[in-house]
């Protein structure tokens, strides 16, 4: 019986014309799926990256001009597109490392956790020196469809009657007085003589800035404090720690941003 087996898989092969593959064929196709895999890995990192750039450059302390919590705070904030592509590019690696001539011995979650945690110290990596600010200006400067993603985001920010204001100067004039066009195209004319100017900032035509203050009238803002466009939030959110008060914003504001600040720099002032 064997016999007869072995004899029909003969024959089947000589009719059928069948040929082994060779020995290069199998080691292209291992070299493709790890490099696929250290792709995905790589290209995951540079949308962890991405993420830590713009939770980094969030303004966590003022979550309380829009009376929330810094939980629901950071719902405003996340980068939804960015983690789409991390989760994306986690799942191909574990699709490409899966079909690896040993992805199979392991358990699915720690495929999947392993492809997270090396997204993360590579995301770390890339945000250190600087890879990931680089991708997001060439990618604001190049590509209109993410310009325009970036842009409706910014728009949290045109909120005069909470206190906050960004957009660009047009010009600068006399008096300690600019005239600001936000995000939504609208002019307004900012008293700045009295505001504290954050990252060595000077009043220059061009400039887009971030301005924390108060709505004084139709078109006039006055302004308590300004920062750069790209500020670093996430630092002034841990210089105070996760004290009792974790998850709840202080209701005088932090040092420069109005409330107890706001009254210790005046009298400083006089």
């Amino acid at each position: 019986m064997k016999h007869d087996i072995g004899k029909q898989v003969l024959e089947r092969i000589e009719k059928e014309q069948v040929r082994p593959y060779s020995r290069w064929r199998f080691v292209l196709r291992r070299s493709v799926m790890w490099g696929l895999f250290i792709l995905s890995l790589a290209l995951g990192s540079l949308a962890c990256g991405v993420v830590i750039f713009q939770l980094t450059h969030a303004d966590w302390d003022l979550c309380r001009n829009f009376h929330v919590g810094y939980v629901t705070f950071l719902f405003y904030v996340l980068p939804y597109v960015w983690l789409v592509f991390l989760l994306g590019f986690t799942a191909f690696a574990y699709f490409y490392f899966r079909r690896t001539e040993r992805g199979y011995r392991y358990p699915t979650v720690w495929l999947i956790g392993g492809s997270i945690l090396l997204s993360l110290v590579g995301g770390g990596v890339a945000y250190k020196v600087d890879l990931a600010a680089r991708l997001e200006v060439v990618l604001r400067n190049n590509v209109a469809l993410y310009r325009q993603m970036q842009e409706i985001k910014s728009r949290i920010w045109v909120a005069p009657e909470k206190g906050l204001l960004a957009g660009e100067i047009v010009d600068v004039l006399d008096a300690g007085k600019i005239r600001l066009k936000d995000f939504k195209g609208h002019i307004w004319r900012v008293d700045v003589k009295n505001a504290l100017w954050r990252g060595r900032l000077k009043a220059s035509k061009g400039l887009k800035i971030k301005v924390i203050g108060r709505l004084e009238g139709k078109d006039h803002f006055l302004a308590e404090e300004i920062r750069p466009w790209q500020g670093h939030g996430w630092r002034r959110f841990f210089h105070r720690g996760f004290g009792p008060g974790f998850g709840r914003c202080n209701p005088n504001g932090p040092r420069g941003l109005g409330g107890k600040g706001a009254e210790k720099r005046k009298r400083s002032q006089k």
